[in-house]
């Protein structure tokens, strides 16, 4: 944006106490525009020009010294971000209440979450910090859409898909491929070794499926060929086979008779091909 000379002063410095710069302390130039911005440099021709965010310290007439609003906290501070609060149409000139910490939230999956096999978990990553908070979505929604009650200019929201059924060795090279992927593409140096190797955390295991019964149009017995007609279950892993419920004995697999093969020949090539046995435990 322009500013005529007049609206701007120029050639000011701050030592370091009354701005900040992407949540850090700003010390050095910066110049003033006649509607209350403030960016670095000692004016517009002066680059980089980076808006600043200033440093509200309230001073406690009791104890006489700095703190927020109903803080006993001494030397504490809050930002307000000028530009932000400018679009937003608020009064920057009264803050009112210090935007709020967070709070650390574990989000459980649901049932509904199980039947779908993922859910979201959000995240904070301190800007100047490798320190992760784990949050609820409510909390994400407040630094992402950056509201003003919260300090957002000191976090970086991050939210993750997380996979909660499969076998152990897919949901934890699935969940730890995404957390790679997500600290890779929002620079957030040490989000996978946050997890400390948790990668199956939520984590539960498909239930067998038993007493199921077909008729014949179903399935065909992998070993035999012929379509198999009586009481058969679903392993998770291993798939459908013979018998209403899972032993520890050997007992046939059973195949979708649309996969079978349609001859004898093309039925032996198909087994020649698999490397898994007729029977499993």
């Amino acid at each position: 944006m322009y500013y005529p000379k007049s609206q701007i002063k120029t050639n000011l410095y701050s030592n370091g106490k009354d701005f900040a710069l992407d949540g850090e302390a700003y010390k050095g130039f910066y110049y003033k525009t006649s509607d209350g911005l403030y960016f670095s440099g000692k004016s517009p021709s002066n680059p980089p020009n980076y808006p600043l965010q200033q440093v509200i310290v309230e001073s406690d007439p009791v104890s006489n010294t700095t703190s927020l609003p109903n803080s006993n906290k001494a030397n504490s501070y809050y930002i307000i971000d000028y530009a932000y609060w400018s679009a937003k149409g608020l009064n920057y000139n009264n803050p009112g209440s210090a935007p709020t910490s967070p709070i650390s939230s574990i989000t459980l999956p649901t049932e509904d979450d199980y039947k779908v096999g993922e859910f979201v978990r959000y995240f904070l990553k301190k800007i100047n910090e490798i320190k992760y908070l784990e949050v609820s979505k409510d909390t994400y929604n407040l630094y992402k859409s950056k509201d003003y009650s919260v300090q957002y200019a000191l976090y970086k929201p991050l939210k993750i898909t997380w996979i909660l059924t499969g076998t152990n060795k897919t949901v934890f090279n699935t969940n730890r491929n995404i957390v790679m992927l997500s600290e890779t593409r929002n620079k957030c140096l040490g989000f996978v070794s946050y997890f400390n190797g948790n990668f199956t955390k939520y984590h539960r295991v498909n239930l067998i499926k038993e007493n199921l019964e077909t008729d014949g149009t179903e399935y065909k017995n992998e070993k035999t060929g012929r379509p198999y007609i009586g009481k058969y279950h679903i392993h998770p892993e291993k798939g459908a086979m013979v018998g209403a419920t899972h032993i520890k004995e050997y007992h046939d697999y059973l195949i979708p008779i649309d996969r079978t093969p349609s001859s004898s020949m093309d039925y032996n090539v198909t087994r020649q091909e698999t490397s898994r046995s007729s029977g499993g435990y």
